[in-house]
């Protein structure tokens, strides 16, 4: 609640430990999707995202209406934090999708393999028709 004379919060005040709360969480649900990542546990990844994306936008909403102290040390710590944290979930997720892209290529080729009788190999008729 804003107050009217010399005791009112500061409406900018309260804002900026709004962005930074908002900052802290959306660090807090990064680093628990790279711990997750990390540790091979079985998630939604649909779940972070949701997660990821709203805080995001909170923040943008946040940082748009109001103007930011350059000189705020908490508020540019954390946002430097949640760097370094972006910067590991990025690296992890990138990971983490490869090995994916991997497996699906291991799983693709063995259903092939299964599926096929070998009546139309290419080593069946030797390099007649390659």
């Amino acid at each position: 609640m804003y107050e009217t004379g010399l005791n009112s919060v500061s409406g900018a005040g309260m804002q900026s430990q709004e962005l930074l709360t908002m900052v802290e969480r959306l660090e807090e649900v990064v680093d628990a999707e790279t711990a997750a990542l990390t540790e091979h546990r079985v998630m939604d990844l649909a779940v972070y995202t949701r997660k990821k994306s709203q805080l995001l936008l909170e923040v943008t909403r946040l940082t748009r209406m109001m103007k930011l102290p350059s000189a705020d040390a908490k508020l540019h710590s954390q946002l430097q934090s949640l760097r370094s944290s972006l910067d590991l979930n990025r690296t992890t997720l990138d990971l983490h999708l490869r090995a994916a892209n991997q497996l699906t290529e291991v799983i693709s080729d063995a259903v092939r393999a299964a599926e096929s009788d070998g009546t139309y190999s290419a080593s069946q008729y030797g390099d007649r028709f390659v």
